[in-house]
């Protein structure tokens, strides 16, 4: 009776280790197969790139920011090098930032911010837009409305490329104007690394160098409010806690 009982006992544990090892084996078979699905799945039409929205461009052309990603409706969505489209999309001149993200119904996503143009400089027989890092945007042939005129600075006029290191000069003096000193401006010049504002009630301020700038501007808005600008020639404000009035009159003591 006792061998009975045990061989009894035996025949159960072998048939619930089998049942054990047939679980194991179906399981494994499901993922298997889920997995071989959902590779199917994922490989087929259904997870192909369906369209491609391009959102925040205005100066850059749809058209140019799509074919800049190098992605084309119908590639496979997650073989996608994300990387390399928005450094492609980066290199379009007017682009500041950009941000490429892929969604499962089949859109592609390309968000940019784009730059900001803040002056045109000389290039050539025409100007080009410049923003306020001193990256060129794009070629044109008359002064933008609002845009202050720059003389003595020649740039390339290749969009991608940055403007002449003394290009610096000007775009931190426009940084630094109030609404209505920008008004009292005619036009900004540079002269041997050194910057001059040319006045529309006539006469210049001679700026300098980049040294104090901000204090600069300050010193000629106080000027320009104080000071009697009659016959006015010259402000020089290289030292702008020493700046001088020079004044152009004849010997008889009216201006000239």
């Amino acid at each position: 009776m006792g061998a009975d009982r045990f061989a009894g006992r035996r025949r159960q544990i072998r048939r619930e280790q089998g049942v054990k090892r047939l679980r194991i084996v179906v399981a494994l078979t499901a993922v298997s197969l889920l997995a071989v699905t959902t590779i199917g799945v994922l490989n087929s039409e259904l997870t192909d790139v369906d369209r491609i929205s391009v959102i925040g461009n205005s100066r850059t052309a749809t058209d140019d920011v799509v074919a800049s990603t190098g992605i084309s409706v119908g590639n496979p969505l997650l073989d996608l090098d994300l990387a390399t489209a928005k450094r492609q999309v980066e290199a379009l001149p007017w682009i500041a930032e950009v941000e490429v993200r892929r969604r499962l119904d089949g859109e592609v996503v390309v968000r940019v911010i784009e730059r900001e143009a803040v002056v045109a400089l000389p290039a050539g027989s025409g100007l080009v837009l410049v923003d306020q890092t001193g990256y060129q945007l794009e070629p044109v042939a008359v002064q933008p409305d609002g845009f202050i005129p720059v003389a003595g600075i020649e740039a390339s006029g290749q969009p991608g490329e940055y403007a002449p290191q003394e290009t610096v000069l000007v775009l931190n003096a426009l940084q630094g104007l109030t609404p209505g000193l920008r008004l009292e401006v005619d036009r900004f010049r540079v002269e041997d690394g050194a910057l001059v504002i040319e006045l529309t009630g006539g006469g210049q301020a001679v700026l300098g160098d980049s040294s104090q700038l901000g204090e600069k501007i300050q010193a000629l808005e106080t000027l320009l409010a104080r000071v009697d600008l009659q016959c006015v020639s010259i402000i020089d404000l290289r030292v702008p806690s020493a700046a001088t009035v020079r004044r152009s009159e004849s010997a008889e003591g009216a201006c000239i």
